[in-house]
């Protein structure tokens, strides 16, 4: 090719060239052959490239149509069969009518009944009604019924986001409505009444993965046995639901802060009353009308004069100081709490009337707290500090409960004054909690009134203080002194009440405490 090109540049065209000093002419016009075959070359492929590129554009896919709708039972009998003609995009309508399906939402897809009265989705008992495994779906205007018990639920947002779930009635399930590892999905405008749970948000804290940035607006959730119940999630938006005459209204479960952080405002209630959901508020009063109370991150709180019932807990403080809690009255129901602490410290608690709940106060890794003058009566464990360590614990009656005071893992403790009176199994259980100092306490008629395990503790104030009152102590008051050998009575026992080996109350007394 460079030959042919030489063959072409005549002299004139090589005049025209400056001359290089050194360079004859018949080189110079092999020089300039080279650069116009490089020209010409590039040239080529610029246009083969334009060339393919169009022919590309010209055989790719068509276009992506556009969303379609879908009817049933027009274009297909089942709600199940539209989804799996369906694409992403698409909406499928629903007409009235009952349809017995187990469905599974696996595309984002929209999938909208004619009437949520009459446009019915029965589970059967089989499975969950609706299981959502897609983002960014939308379910609307169904009655969503029937789960299998106990193990599966109305709707199960499993691991997805950005549901919409709108104007449903959810009813006859285990969980109406089941968020698991799923975030930023709203549910509004729907009635979720009849389940085991109305609505749930679970997410498992060891992955610390959550449901969470989820928005709750509009709901009446009524007649279940627990209405909203927040566990391992965060940051989800209750705004507006009614929650009516359930077993439990509302409750919150974690195991870290960030579990424990919502934004709950009073616009929510519980059989007519407000949730009182209070993050980061210092200095300030609980209204009389409160329904439920939480204190996260607060400082200085007074709740006072409170009638709480029914709730997964009646008060719960996390991470909360210096706060006052005293003479309230909180019943509740099998698998409720009185009163909870996490995280807490230098809050008193006090005056209370607590019963018939799981746990009647319980403290979780908090410390210096007092706990004083309430009247816990049966519920399932009066008492219980969970590694809590430095509260002072006194002048309590604990009564008709299956275990009265328990302490895991928990130290330092002061434990003085109490009425310990009439629990099923124990009076004070003690696992692997050392260094209390347990004094002044009758223990009257407890089944068992001490369970030790790996604890070793002091049963006495030293003499002539003297220990606790023992309902079931035999022995007898003649002599007197620290060696109890001194001529003379003194109410105090002349030999020690023998727990175990390793403990004993060295001073116990012949009449209750007063």
């Amino acid at each position: 090719m460079v030959r042919g090109v030489v063959e072409l540049i005549t002299e004139e065209t090589i005049s025209e060239v400056p001359e290089i000093p050194g360079v004859p002419k018949r080189p110079r016009k092999i020089l300039i052959a080279i650069l116009l075959v490089v020209i010409v070359g590039v040239a080529s492929v610029s246009v083969f490239v334009w060339w393919y590129s169009q022919k590309a554009e010209e055989e790719e896919e068509p276009p992506t149509p556009s969303p379609q709708t879908i009817r049933v039972p027009t274009d297909y009998l089942t709600i199940q069969e539209a989804i799996n003609a369906a694409k992403s995009g698409d909406t499928i309508v629903v007409r009235a009518g009952t349809y017995n399906e187990n469905v599974v939402l696996n595309k984002s897809v929209s999938l909208i009944g004619e009437s949520k009265h009459s446009t019915i989705i029965d589970g059967g008992n089989r499975d969950h009604v609706i299981h959502v495994k897609a983002n960014n779906t939308v379910i609307s205007n169904f009655t969503i019924q029937k789960s299998l018990k106990y193990t599966t639920h109305g709707i199960y947002l499993d691991c997805c986001d950005g549901a919409t779930i709108q104007d449903c009635n959810v009813k006859y399930n285990t969980i109406g409505v089941y968020l698991f590892f799923s975030s930023n999905n709203t549910l509004t405008n729907n009635s979720m009444s009849y389940n085991e749970y109305g609505v749930s948000l679970y997410g498992v804290m060891m992955d610390h993965i959550y449901s969470r940035y989820n928005t709750l607006t509009n709901n009446n959730i009524s007649n279940n046995g627990e209405g909203i119940i927040l566990e391992s999630s965060s940051n989800n938006r209750l705004r507006s639901n009614v929650i009516d005459r359930n077993s439990h209204g509302f409750g919150i479960k974690g195991a870290t802060l960030e579990h424990f952080v919502h934004d709950i405002d009073t616009s929510n209630t519980i059989d007519g009353k407000p949730i009182y959901y209070w993050v980061n508020r210092i200095n300030d009063q609980i209204s009389l009308d409160a329904a439920y109370v939480a204190l996260v991150n607060s400082y200085n709180i007074t709740v006072k004069g409170l009638e709480l019932k029914n709730n997964w807990q009646g008060i719960i403080l996390v991470n909360t100081t210096i706060s006052l809690i005293t003479n309230n009255k909180i019943a509740g129901w099998t698998m409720a709490d009185g009163i909870q602490l996490y995280w807490s410290s230098y809050n008193s608690v006090s005056g209370n009337n607590i019963t018939n709940n799981q746990f009647g106060i319980y403290l979780y890794e908090s410390s210096n707290n007092t706990i004083s003058g309430n009247n816990i009566t049966n519920n399932e464990r009066g008492i219980v500090l969970y590694e809590s360590s430095n509260n002072s614990i006194s002048g309590n009656n604990v009564t008709n409960s299956y275990y009265g005071i328990y302490l895991a893992g928990s130290s330092n403790n002061s434990i003085s004054g109490n009425n310990v009176t009439n629990n099923k199994y124990y009076g004070i259980g003690l696992s692997e909690s050392s260094n209390n100092n347990i004094y002044h306490n009758n223990f009257i008629n407890n089944t068992q009134q001490v369970y030790n395990y790996d604890s070793i503790n002091t049963w006495d104030d030293g003499y002539p203080s003297g220990g606790n009152y023992w309902s079931d102590y035999t022995g007898v008051d003649v002599k007197s002194g620290p060696n109890q050998d001194q001529p003379s009575s003194d109410d105090i026992g002349d030999t020690a009440y023998v727990i175990d080996a390793n403990n004993q109350d060295n001073y116990p007394l012949m009449n209750p405490w007063t």
